[in-house]
């Protein structure tokens, strides 16, 4: 018997501006981006990120102005591609179907600008996966904020 893994698809879907069903607080708004994998058509994961508005809105539901202050949000956010899903079944996980999520869904970041804020206590693990893979965390706090490996702000940013 072969121990090769089926083969994995991964589908982008770009720029779309539909909401998902049951999900009526998280909108796809134009310029918002989805990943979805699949082996065998049976669904093993998704991804997806959305637009950050510029100026970066103070009401914001992840509340990184508290952990980055307005001034980083407005320059380092703002424009930028917002993390906000990634999920992979618990049976496929450690298989690099993250990864490949991952890399679909925040290649399309203009130069590079994609970030994402987690809740410590609940996502520390999702933390861990990301600063695996060259995620910078520029700043302690809670959200946690996470720049992605190529955001220009990544590679300068020093810890408040």
């Amino acid at each position: 018997m072969s121990s090769r893994r089926p083969p994995l698809d991964i589908v982008l879907l770009g720029d779309i501006g539909i909401a998902l069903a049951g999900e009526p607080d998280l909108p796809f708004v134009a310029g918002s981006w989805l990943a979805t994998a699949s082996v065998r058509g049976v669904g093993i994961g998704h991804a997806r990120a959305v637009p950050t508005p510029a100026p970066f809105p103070p009401g914001h539901p992840t509340a990184a102005g508290r952990t980055l202050g307005p001034d980083r949000c407005d320059e380092w956010l703002a424009g930028g591609l917002e993390l906000v899903e990634l999920s992979v079944a618990t049976g496929m996980r450690r298989c690099g179907v993250g990864a490949s999520l991952l890399e679909a869904v925040c290649t399309p970041a203009r130069a590079g600008r994609v970030w994402v804020a987690l809740d410590p206590g609940r996502h520390g693990h999702v933390a861990d996966f990301l600063a695996g893979r060259g995620w910078t965390c520029p700043a302690d706090g809670d959200p946690v904020v996470l720049l992605g490996p190529r955001h220009p702000a990544g590679r300068r940013a020093v810890r408040a």
